[in-house]
């Protein structure tokens, strides 16, 4: 046949075992001996890891007794490259990465950088230039790669095992999650989560700043800095400098914002400069609008009628939103108790209904 075969023999790394496995078959025409460590291009280095990998082989014909391919002269080959999460699947799901390469096969030796070839036709969002990410997800044990030779696959593929980079686990950058997907990275000296962070029992301890873009629960949360949520819930105590929710904060336990002064200690609306919250001065519980022209409003439901106005001035309305004196009070009065004014002493036993008499 004059298509190029391969048997693959198996790489035993020293630290799994000193005798390395050999195929029991005479009818071996090829042995590659494959390395799979993921090797830096030349860049600057980084916190992560190398995403190309180095891949050597031996290539001979399909003749008996086989003979090396670029036994005279070095040849070139084009040669396809393909993981697969599957030992045999050949559906194009089963296709995880694909890169053709024009390979100089010398007495039959080859070697290559994965990751530095060329996409393939059909496969062309299959091709990465690092494949840190092919070995990710729930199926992650299953990676298999598949060279194709003179236009075939040589059969059988090879499997992926775990290699000397598996050590980064000791100290990761990023948690992923069984699909994949990055849920917290450490980068910067940041912390940074796109998935729900649910810490329960806590506690949390941050001494810099917190930002959750989902939501987060927590047993007990200390933040020394600021802390923005797009919801929170605590089911402890709670200790932030500042707190920024843009959803729904729920606290069964103590909510502590510090024993520090402060004009705004809790913004219930933060629009910048303009703010509506509560604050502490010194001896004084502080409740405040955003201006002197706002208002606080009583209603007798979260979207019903307002019956009572404090307006920013310091004017009270009962019955209007637009209180033109001290006190303003549009609709009946009624009293039944003793009243006193100055020295004199003034029974009231009732009071008849008196219509206000417009305003001035």
């Amino acid at each position: 046949m004059p298509l190029s075969q391969i048997v693959i023999q198996k790489f035993m790394m020293l630290m799994n075992s000193t005798k390395p496995f050999l195929p029991s078959s005479l009818a071996t025409f090829l042995t590659l001996l494959t390395l799979f460590i993921f090797m830096p291009p030349a860049r600057a280095a980084n916190q992560f890891p190398p995403g190309k990998m180095p891949f050597q082989g031996f290539l001979t014909d399909a003749a008996n007794p086989p003979v090396p391919l670029g036994n005279t002269s070095p040849a070139n080959k084009i040669v396809i490259f393909k993981v697969y999460k599957s030992a045999t699947g050949a559906a194009a799901a089963d296709v995880l990465w694909a890169e053709s390469q024009v390979v100089t096969v010398d007495k039959g030796h080859f070697s290559v950088l994965l990751g530095a070839g060329s996409a393939v036709t059909g496969f062309t969002d299959k091709h990465l230039t690092d494949l840190s990410s092919v070995f990710v997800g729930d199926n992650a044990s299953d990676r298999w790669i598949g060279l194709t030779v003179d236009d075939a696959e040589i059969t059988p593929r090879i499997q992926f095992f775990a290699a000397p980079y598996a050590q980064l686990a000791r100290a990761a950058n990023s948690l992923v999650g069984p699909t994949g997907q990055t849920t917290l990275n450490l980068a910067n000296g940041k912390l940074e989560g796109t998935a729900e962070l649910t810490l329960n029992p806590g506690p949390l301890t941050v001494t810099g700043n917190a930002t959750v873009s989902g939501s987060a629960t927590l047993g007990s949360a200390t933040v020394t800095g600021n802390a923005t949520m797009g919801s929170a819930t605590v089911t402890g105590n709670a200790t932030v400098t500042a707190l920024y929710v843009g959803d729904l904060a729920t606290v069964n336990g103590l909510l502590s914002l510090g024993g520090a002064l402060g004009n705004t200690k809790l913004a219930v609306y933060d629009g910048g400069v303009v703010k509506y919250g509560l604050g502490v001065g010194a001896n004084q519980f502080r409740l405040h609008t955003g201006s002197l022209s706002d208002r606080f409003s009583f209603l007798n439901a979260p979207d019903g009628t307002e019956v009572m106005t404090i307006k920013g001035d310091g004017r009270v309305g009962i019955g209007t939103t637009d209180p033109r004196g001290a006190l303003d009070v549009r609709g009946s009065l009624g009293a039944n108790s003793w009243t006193y004014l100055g020295g004199a002493t003034l029974g009231i036993y009732s009071l008849p209904t008196v219509t206000a008499p417009a305003w001035p």
